[in-house]
């Protein structure tokens, strides 16, 4: 039997894997999967910046579907808050999340302006 820890790695690496598909389910479900882990006290970002996820992630900014847009700036947010500031600039997060102000759906300007706020925040520190 596989170790809990074995299994949050692989599903860590299929959530990563899902952020580049051309199917929009997966895409959602990989967002919102790595989104809801976020919410453990004990998360941490490191293992998704490692696997390559942040990349695939910023380019969710850009997505058609509201909902991956909303949810890639909302953990974009969380994984600066958690202390990993450089790895999101470093990944070019940045404009897309400033583009995402003018976004059609609210929700998703308020997610992009809270992450803009956490590296604003950082940059000051």
């Amino acid at each position: 039997m596989q170790s809990e820890e074995a299994i949050k790695t692989r599903l860590l690496k299929a959530n990563v894997r899902y952020l580049a598909s051309p199917d929009d389910n997966e895409r959602l479900i990989g967002v919102e999967s790595l989104l809801m882990s976020s919410w453990d006290p004990e998360w941490s970002p490191r293992q998704l910046i490692d696997e390559g996820g942040l990349p695939n992630l910023v380019a969710c900014l850009g997505d058609d579907i509201d909902l991956i847009r909303g949810g890639a700036a909302r953990l974009l947010g969380r994984i600066v808050a958690k202390g990993e500031f450089d790895a999101v600039i470093e990944a070019g997060a940045e404009e897309p999340l400033k583009t995402m102000l003018a976004d059609e759906d609210p929700l998703n300007r308020q997610n992009a302006k809270e992450a803009l706020e956490e590296i604003q925040r950082q940059k000051c520190a």
